[in-house]
């Protein structure tokens, strides 16, 4: 929770073995939810998200049968059904079964996002490129209500922030909606 809001983050990710788990670790701890989209990687990404996960229900001392749960796996470019449960988890690993690209694994960390009820969402790619302790100064200007401009998001390019107001959102074309 961050200044009364729910934050959810979208972590798309494709072949970014090595750079992952670090990625997953560097998240401040008012995100309430990580949803990282493995995009039918090539390499150990899928494993080191696994591996991530798996310490983390170990430490939570959650069963190995709860643990199966948290795993979603669909197609790139379907929509995910509003029926897909899962654990009450800070990350949801999804995998791809193609590689859709990285608009098919943010679309499906929106729909995940949305469905879980988060009230503001931000992408923050798999490859560590952006540091995540500026998440708080791209989310306040988004949780305060304020319109972000062009001049004020131009110096966080790589960073997507979603506001979604109760009911949902009409469209995802813009940081409003």
């Amino acid at each position: 929770m961050y200044k009364g809001s729910t934050i959810g983050v979208v972590v798309p990710a494709y072949n970014e073995e090595g750079f992952i788990g670090d990625v997953l670790d560097s998240l401040p701890e008012y995100v309430d939810q990580v949803f990282v989209i493995d995009d039918c990687s090539t390499d150990g990404t899928w494993t080191e998200i696994k591996e991530y996960v798996d310490t983390e229900v170990t430490q939570a001392s959650v069963t190995g049968d709860s643990a199966q749960q948290i795993v979603v796996a669909d197609g790139a470019g379907t929509t995910v059904s509003e029926s897909q449960t899962f654990l009450d988890k800070r990350i949801v690993p999804v995998r791809h079964q193609t590689n859709g690209g990285r608009g098919a694994a943010v679309q499906t960390g929106y729909e995940l996002a949305l469905m879980s009820g988060m009230d503001t969402v931000a992408v923050l790619d798999g490859d560590g490129q952006m540091d995540p302790n500026i998440l708080d100064e791209i989310l306040d200007p988004v949780v305060e209500g304020m319109r972000i401009t062009r001049k004020a998001t131009a110096s966080y390019r790589d960073a997507t922030v979603l506001r979604c107001p109760t009911g949902g959102c009409s469209g995802m074309r813009s940081s409003r909606c």
